[in-house]
């Protein structure tokens, strides 16, 4: 799908958690894995749980709307 598509998938509300895994190697400029999100006002991120696995990084959250 692609970055365009999972961006996608979160500015329209049809994502509400995020699980990322992120690694500290670079195989040449890296292709970027999420479009800029843009959250409206009121909308944001919460990181719900992180785990380093080794030189890697885990971590789960949550879109969040303020009430």
């Amino acid at each position: 799908g692609g970055p365009n598509v999972w961006t996608s998938f979160v500015q329209d509300g049809l994502a509400d958690e995020l699980m990322v895994y992120m690694a500290p190697k670079f195989l040449g400029a890296g292709v970027a894995s999420l479009g800029d999100l843009g959250f409206p006002s009121g909308k944001g991120f919460r990181v719900r749980e992180w785990q380093r696995l080794g030189d890697d990084v885990y971590w789960n959250g949550t879109v969040t709307v303020a009430d």
